[in-house]
């Protein structure tokens, strides 16, 4: 005869609930003589508050926005990833990056690179940065082989016009990018090609391979932007807290 009506609960924590006779006390003690269920339940118990512990000893995912910008379209665009980056949870930094910028890249579990495309590069104060970066961690950090760090991630971005070439126009720079940040050691999560217009030359934004670009990226851009960042978090999501 059964010694309750209801449900026990070890996933990963337990109840129980509607007894049908009316001696519960007895009844509880009935039920924990099976050693079976007594160690499965003490076992949930375990699993419950180790889980728990485990949670709050997990710090929250640190990201860095670093770009530069000449005339404000990839400045939009990582304002939008940063954005999108705290509204999600993630503590976002957002700098540009300057000739006295210095930083440890380290610090961070997510980092996003960003720059418009000069010449199918970056610009001259991000070039000289990266470089800068690159040599101080040759002698300090990257090892042979670059093997990956645990919970290092990397995005690489930039906002292009696509004038002559299109988004061709715009790989060398996320490649280049790319290469660093494996250096580095980072898994490079993705490359993200936005479109920007270019400022005082209209007969470029329109006349180009991409057709008319003018006033992007544009809010259907940077809401392109958003969902991008929403998917890369998700696919985040078991080191986040």
């Amino acid at each position: 005869m059964s010694l309750y009506k209801g449900v026990v609960h070890v996933r990963p924590h337990f109840r129980i609930r509607d007894f049908s006779i009316p001696n519960k006390v007895d009844s509880v003690k009935r039920f924990f003589a099976d050693k079976k269920v007594l160690t499965y339940c003490v076992e949930s118990i375990r699993i419950y508050f180790i889980s728990q512990f485990d949670r709050k000893r997990r710090r929250t995912m640190k990201a860095l926005v670093m770009y530069d910008s000449l005339g404000g379209n990839t400045e939009k665009v990582a304002d939008r990833i940063h954005s999108t980056l705290e509204q999600g949870g993630v503590e976002s930094q957002l700098i540009k990056v300057a000739e006295d910028t210095d930083m440890d890249l380290y610090e961070y579990d997510l980092l996003l690179l960003g720059s418009p495309v000069i010449a199918w590069g970056p610009t001259d104060t991000m070039r000289d940065f990266v470089m800068k970066k690159l040599r101080e961690y040759h002698k300090t950090r990257i090892k042979p082989s670059a093997p990956l760090r645990s919970g290092k991630f990397a995005v690489s971005f930039c906002t292009f016009s696509g004038t002559h070439i299109g988004e061709n126009e715009a790989v060398p720079l996320t490649k280049w990018f790319s290469s660093f940040l494996g250096h580095l050691g980072c898994q490079v999560m993705a490359e993200w090609y936005i479109v920007g217009q270019f400022h005082n030359r209209k007969d470029v934004n329109v006349n180009g391979r991409l057709g008319d670009i003018r006033g992007r990226p544009n809010e259907q851009d940077l809401i392109a932007v958003e969902n991008r960042v929403k998917g890369l978090l998700s696919g985040l999501a078991a080191w986040m807290d």
